[in-house]
């Protein structure tokens, strides 16, 4: 039996054109630090720098299924014992290995390591080649979202004022504070005995968002029928189940492997049919998106970079193959999908009941 087109989206699974940008930073997030990948020192401080910032792009998504997943993330993270003044630590650390030189510090220029200090947590003027003055704003790290980040990063930045703990901040330098590498040291040292101390716990603390996601994505999987904008939906969670843990990876692998002919195409998979489902959705003339060729392709390259790659991952390389072959499509033919042959509802009917007979098999 054919799916009803007019059917009515699940609200909780829509996702609007200005939670895309957010959508694609948790994705690569996820797939560049799969729950499979392990944690040396030096890849869970790279994780710290990715996690705050995909934390902070959530502001702009809504969406109450995917909000969970991507907040949990960072919920896990604040855990564990120091981690938001690690984060200040961390980019205190790389605020003393960048620009200006310490030269150009003018503000607070009569101290000495409390000049970088000041300059990190209030800000700087720097004289450019015109000799002008340019003010630029405080490097403190400015924590957005989750909440808990927010309420201790000001409780922390109230506490230490202008005497952060040596714990965290080792003070001292030479007498003319020309060097960096006084102040860039020390701290470098205290963010590596707490990622050597901390990085399994980090590590570990990805597993809660991926069992959210393998519950969410086998209620989905469930239903009778999805909607366009249903699949649109899933086919974000399809890419994110394929670098979670063991369950969220049997389920995307399970759907991956399944085959089904539609009026369009013949012995098709999954994955084809569903970024082919996703195409018509945003193409539709009636629906929320109305895109046209050069927005389309644009949506498919951002998303394909938006998966980190992973030659080890099958399914993750099926799903980027899967993208560049329609991204060619739509490059060799400016009417395509609305445009092509056979009526556009009856392709979208179609294509959808065979997406929900493909789900149901998994």
């Amino acid at each position: 039996m054919e799916k009803n087109i007019l059917q009515n989206d699940t609200p909780a699974y829509i996702i609007v054109p200005e939670e895309l940008g957010a959508v694609r930073q948790f994705l690569f997030f996820q797939s560049s630090y799969p729950s499979s990948k392990e944690f040396t020192e030096a890849i869970a401080e790279n994780y710290l720098d990715a996690l705050v910032q995909m934390s902070n792009s959530s502001v702009e998504l809504k969406n109450e299924a995917i909000q969970p997943w991507v907040k949990s993330f960072g919920q896990e993270a604040i855990k564990i014992k120091d981690f938001q003044p690690v984060l200040v630590t961390r980019k205190f650390y790389q605020f003393c290995s960048g620009d200006p030189t310490p030269n150009d510090i003018l503000e607070h220029f009569s101290q000495r390591w409390t000049s970088f200090w000041n300059a990190f947590t209030d800000g700087w003027r720097w004289r450019d080649s015109g000799d002008y003055d340019n003010y630029f704003g405080p490097a403190y790290p400015t924590v957005i979202a989750p909440k808990e980040w927010k309420d201790l990063s000001d409780k922390l930045r109230g506490e230490w004022g202008n005497n952060p703990p040596e714990a965290f901040i080792i003070k001292g330098g030479g007498p003319d504070m020309a060097k960096y590498a006084e102040y860039r040291a020390p701290s470098k040292r205290v963010l590596d005995t707490w990622l050597t101390a901390n990085k399994t716990a980090l590590s570990t603390s990805r597993a809660p968002s991926c069992v959210l996601q393998g519950k969410a994505a086998a209620a989905i999987i469930a239903k009778e029928q999805l909607t366009a904008s249903d699949y649109f939906f899933f086919f974000h969670q399809y890419i994110a189940l394929a670098s979670g843990d063991a369950n969220c990876k049997s389920l995307a692998k399970k759907l991956f492997d399944k085959r089904e002919s539609s009026i369009v195409y013949k012995n098709e998979t999954f994955t084809h049919h569903l970024i082919y489902a996703v195409l018509l959705f945003l193409s539709n003339a009636h629906d929320r998106y109305r895109w046209n060729n050069g927005q389309l392709r644009g949506f498919i390259q951002s998303t394909n970079d938006a998966i980190a790659t992973d030659p080890t991952n099958e399914v993750v390389v099926g799903i980027k193959a899967g993208l560049v072959k329609f991204g060619e499509l739509l490059g060799k033919d400016d009417g395509f999908p609305f445009a092509a042959r056979g009526d556009f509802n009856n392709r979208l009917v179609n294509t959808l009941g065979k997406l929900d007979k493909m789900r149901k098999l998994s």
